[in-house]
């Protein structure tokens, strides 16, 4: 689905949910709502636990690209319940990575 200008804009992400609504009323069809759904973050949450349970101690922090933020926080959450509280970036040109400071 092509924007005015060749870029994801606003009107374009309203267009494109939308035609998944229209397509997610059709039979045998499922619309999986990424942007509002509160099940994004919290299916997030056991790969946080899981990072955990690798590192033993504590990343320093946890830099992830993101969309809408779902998996990035989800994961912190997943952190947090096993009192690791890291420093967070986010950006849309990174690739995930975990930095822990080696000890001394």
């Amino acid at each position: 689905m092509p924007s005015s200008d060749g870029t994801i804009t606003p009107e374009l992400i309203r267009r494109m949910r939308e035609h998944a609504h229209r397509r997610a009323a059709e039979p045998e069809s499922y619309e999986a709502d990424r942007f509002g759904s509160p099940d994004v973050r919290r299916d997030f949450a056991p790969m946080g636990r899981e990072i955990a349970d690798a590192l033993g101690p504590s990343p320093d922090e946890v830099c992830a690209g993101v969309g809408i933020g779902g998996a990035l926080m989800g994961t912190l959450d997943g952190l947090a319940e096993a009192d690791m509280r890291p420093d967070a970036i986010a950006s849309r040109r990174f690739a995930p990575s975990i930095k822990r400071t080696p000890s001394r």
